[in-house]
């Protein structure tokens, strides 16, 4: 009888009270901090190194199709913004300039959390947004791709 009131009060798949299993984020903000830092040690690096070499890395998908991907001019706006030219960082691809501050602004958003510690997680991003990012970012891609390839 015990057994059957706590299944339905625990989460099945954290054993933690459902009330608060309801509200906790479901990565913890350090790997979030870890996977931002590795993607902009990334992108500085390949910035770093076409600047110093003059050789690019070519985009896989613009060789096949001959369209541009939604990260084609990564590389070109991260050597425009190494420079400070944010006119030439804005023309080489704009929905990453747009999508970077929000990145930013969320990290700021993970490091809060990391030192707060919290018990019980304070999101910054409504429910849905962190249960279908990654639909929500495959359909952004399309769109963004579809958009520069047609109309721009």
């Amino acid at each position: 009888m015990l057994t059957a009131d706590l299944s339905s009060y625990l989460n099945p798949y954290t054993h933690i009270p459902m009330e608060i299993s309801q509200q906790m984020p479901a990565t913890p903000p350090r790997d979030h901090l870890i996977a931002v830092g590795a993607f902009v040690c990334a992108g500085v690096a390949v910035s770093v190194l076409t600047m110093a070499t003059g050789v690019g890395v070519p985009c896989p998908f613009r060789m096949i199709s001959g369209w541009m991907c939604p990260f084609c001019g990564g590389t070109t706006m991260g050597i425009s913004l190494l420079h400070g030219d944010l006119a030439s960082a804005w023309r080489a691809n704009q929905a990453l300039m747009v999508i970077f501050p929000v990145i930013g602004v969320r990290t700021i958003g993970w490091i809060v959390e990391a030192i707060r510690h919290p018990k019980v997680g304070s999101r910054w991003l409504p429910r849905w947004f962190s249960q279908h990012w990654l639909a929500i970012f495959v359909t952004v891609a399309v769109a963004w791709t579809l958009l520069r390839n047609l109309f721009l």
